[in-house]
């Protein structure tokens, strides 16, 4: 919290002198931006939607952090989400390079199919 009173109140002017971007700022732009940007919010450094922010941000990082401790502790939670990341991973691996030798497949068989062509056409 001390954190981003630093940054949000005490040092807000130079951030946004220097053009530098916080994560706040780079949140703002995704489509959860976009709902916080409809939190109404009557300050003039978005203070509102920034609380709104942190609580979001520490709602979250606690929903990780007691998922990381329950899996430290449970090895069935642990080996369950290791195989989930690993079959995600495995399957997106595959979709994108079947995606790719489907792609290259295909113009092999398109140019094998002008070149018959044309040599069809230069025989008649």
């Amino acid at each position: 919290a001390i954190y981003y009173a630093w940054v949000f109140i005490y040092l807000a002017e130079r951030v946004r002198s220097r053009g530098y971007q916080t994560l706040f700022d780079r949140v703002m732009g995704m489509t959860i931006g976009k709902k916080l940007a409809q939190v109404p919010d009557s300050t003039s450094d978005q203070l509102l939607r920034k609380a709104v922010y942190m609580m979001a941000h520490l709602l979250f990082g606690s929903i990780v952090m007691f998922l990381a401790a329950f899996m430290y502790h449970s090895q069935v939670a642990h080996w369950t989400f290791a195989l989930a990341v690993s079959a995600a991973s495995a399957w997106n691996g595959a979709g994108f390079y079947s995606k790719v030798w489907a792609t290259k497949y295909n113009e092999q068989v398109q140019e094998v199919a002008e070149q018959r062509v044309n040599q069809a056409i230069k025989k008649q």
